[in-house]
């Protein structure tokens, strides 16, 4: 593994979610504490509400 490689590996920690509607990025790491959804929570783990909260 080269530097640049270890670096990479060390800022990606989870995946990502982006509206294509309004853009809001919702980031498994971070969660969504202030919608009740804790750090760490998958994606696939959130109830379907059908719309990011900024787009609903």
């Amino acid at each position: 593994m080269r530097s640049g490689d270890a670096a990479a590996a060390e800022t990606v920690r989870g995946r990502a979610w982006m509206c294509l509607v309004c853009g809001f990025v919702y980031r498994e790491e971070d969660g969504l504490p202030e919608e009740g959804i804790a750090p760490g929570t998958s994606w696939d783990d959130i109830p379907d509400a059908g719309r990011a909260p900024i787009a609903a």
